[in-house]
């Protein structure tokens, strides 16, 4: 079967994934001190939170690029940042 890696992952899917972890999103809320219902929200895709999507993820095994693609891009460093703002140097 072909995946389109730009295609979000089904909500279902990552709920299988949580049961087969055996972890329920009542657990991920109680673990980042949230409701369950934003929980569901960011399943979803309906809601973001960097936070809940890195606690899903760790239970999953999946990353947030797999879940969510382009959602949650890696956060860079100020140096990292400093170095995107530089003039390009001629040759």
């Amino acid at each position: 079967m072909f995946i389109n890696k730009s295609t979000p992952m089904h909500f279902a899917d990552i709920q299988a994934a949580l049961k087969k972890a055996n972890i329920t999103q009542e657990q991920i809320a109680a673990e980042e001190q949230v409701s369950p219902q934003l929980v569901g929200r960011v399943l979803r895709g309906e809601s973001t939170s960097r936070r809940i999507a890195f606690a899903i993820a760790a239970h999953t095994g999946f990353t947030t690029e797999r879940m969510w693609p382009g959602r949650y891009p890696p956060r860079l460093s100020p140096k990292q940042l400093r170095q995107r703002n530089l003039p390009a140097k001629e040759a």
